[in-house]
């Protein structure tokens, strides 16, 4: 689908550390590789708009979800920025006098029509002077806004795919989305540990920054998984000494 992205993660940057975690964990390789993605993932669907990369600040020390999720930040600023998308092309007209004078738009399919228009190739749209917003009747563009806004989390569901593989629990607002996307990971084989996700959402690709997020993501999780692994070993080994000296 256009405008849909897929990341596909070779684990080259994490085999050191998987192999470490492989080596120590009473785990087996597969149980190994979902724990050391289900981190990754919850920093996907962080990141994914309405949430940004600066929402996964300070979630380096952790690989849990329900730490580097936030649960209603983003949906906030989703809400706030879909009215403003919107008021951005129309301005609402309420009296009798303006109605008759301005012509408004009456019907959410007029106006569904307009905004489609009206939006770039990333789903947002510039702001016009007063003179220049198409004039709708105040009911049906509350109305308008306020189903559009129920839109938020759609998004970044399209990687509940991914999450549901790897129990990642996400926000309501975002589990309550059916969107299209699919999850692969592989273990073994030729090409050892493979994590493939695609987000077949339109203007899921055209995110600003969003590729970029998704490398502070990888990094953020490849250094949760030194340090988890680090912290394990320290402790086996102040078992052994405590064991020698006993």
């Amino acid at each position: 689908m256009a405008g849909s992205v897929t990341l596909t993660v070779e684990t080259r940057r994490f085999e050191e550390q998987l192999l470490r975690m492989q080596r120590t964990s009473k785990f087996g390789a597969q149980k190994v590789a979902e724990r050391s993605f289900k981190g990754f993932v919850a920093r996907l669907v962080a990141i994914t708009p309405p949430g940004r990369v600066s929402d996964i600040a300070g979630t380096q020390n952790t690989d849990e979800p329900g730490q580097i999720i936030k649960p209603t930040k983003p949906k906030t600023r989703g809400t706030r920025n879909v009215k403003k998308d919107i008021l951005n092309v129309f301005r609402p007209v309420g009296s009798e006098r303006q109605i008759r004078r301005l012509k408004p738009i009456a019907t959410d399919s007029d106006l569904e029509r307009l905004h489609k228009g009206a939006r770039n190739k990333k789903g947002r749209t510039r702001s016009r002077n007063r003179k220049d917003k198409v004039p709708v009747t105040r009911a049906v563009l509350r109305s308008y806004i306020k189903k559009k806004q129920e839109h938020v989390g759609r998004l970044a569901a399209g990687w509940n795919s991914a999450s549901n593989r790897l129990r990642v629990r996400v926000p309501a607002w975002v589990k309550r989305h059916s969107s299209p996307g699919s999850v692969v990971l592989e273990v073994g084989g030729r090409g050892g540990i493979k994590f493939r996700a695609t987000n077949s959402i339109d203007h899921a690709s055209e995110q600003p920054n969003f590729q970029r997020g998704v490398y502070i993501a990888m990094a953020m999780q490849a250094n949760a998984m030194k340090r988890q692994i680090d912290s394990y070993l320290a402790k086996e080994m102040v078992k052994e000494m405590k064991g020698e000296m006993s």
